[in-house]
């Protein structure tokens, strides 16, 4: 399976303990997949570049990454994003938003992304796993494995979604973030948090991201003992796009069931031609 990575930040030198972001979804996702390809696009810099038309059908899924920036920032690069978001909704191409990612999918979908009304979250978050949303909307759950009640993982984020996309389902909350996770059906499976990041990112952040304020650090400190559950999200993730990539090809006529119709198809003309020549002859002997 290969994923594009649709990159809209790099670290700070100090934070490069794990190496470049990108590395972190890709070690993430092939500890749960070893086959897994990423391939990345600079979608922030000035070099920024993004998948070609040409290169679309290549990739089985695109992750839109965080970012230090808003969604609602007027940046040029974010409305060259939000662009393609949509067209590769569209084209109904599986989506995977990860914090700013999450947040800019939703906007790019007519939701909506602001400040949040409470301190910068940094640390731990724990979600609850609404699976009666899912199953009150008809969504398919058998990506939700394992099946937990709640799920925790690495935060850092100052915005959320207030407003979701119109066909989303909220199935991730928490007291903090009430949308936390979002899905529609098999095109967009979207997460505030951050499963990629490790504690050693995020307890590096805590001491020295002095961005953010001295309260919601101290807050975030105390989150530290909850256990992540990253590889969970990767489970999850993968599931899903698996769970996708299998309906599509049900969807697809195989070339038996392809030639099975043309002989139908050829069968029928043959018998229509014939019981119109018997009809024919029945006519002249009448004559």
């Amino acid at each position: 399976m290969k994923i594009a990575i649709l990159k809209c930040m790099g670290l700070d030198e100090q934070i490069h303990i794990e190496g470049p972001y990108e590395d972190m979804f890709k070690n993430l996702y092939c500890s749960v997949d070893p086959t897994i390809v990423c391939v990345t696009f600079d979608c922030y810099t000035k070099k920024r570049s993004l998948p070609k038309p040409t290169e679309i059908d290549q990739f089985d899924a695109f992750l839109v990454t965080g970012s230090p920036q808003g969604a609602y920032d007027q940046s040029e690069w974010i409305f060259e994003l939000q662009d393609f978001i949509v067209k590769l909704f569209r084209l109904q191409k599986p989506l995977i938003g990860i914090c700013f990612g999450h947040q800019l999918i939703a906007q790019a979908l007519d939701g909506e992304v602001r400040k949040a009304d409470c301190l910068y979250n940094l640390g731990m978050d724990t979600y609850q796993v609404d699976i009666d949303a899912l199953v009150s909307k008809n969504i398919d759950i058998s990506w939700l494995n394992p099946k937990l009640k709640t799920i925790s993982a690495c935060v850092s984020h100052g915005d959320q979604v207030f407003k979701i996309p119109q066909s989303a389902t909220v199935f991730l909350s928490s007291p903090i973030c009430p949308i936390a996770g979002y899905i529609i059906d098999e095109r967009v499976l979207s997460f505030q948090c951050h499963p990629e990041f490790s504690k050693r990112v995020i307890n590096f952040m805590l001491d020295y991201d002095t961005g953010v304020a001295l309260a919601a650090r101290e807050k975030g400190r105390k989150t530290m003992d909850i256990v992540s559950d990253d590889k969970i999200f990767a489970e999850w993730t993968i599931n899903w796009l698996k769970m996708g990539k299998e309906k599509q090809l049900l969807k697809k006529p195989t070339s038996t069931s392809t030639s099975t119709t043309y002989v139908s198809s050829f069968l029928w003309i043959v018998i229509g031609v014939g019981l119109g020549l018997l009809a024919g002859k029945v006519l002249k002997i009448r004559k």
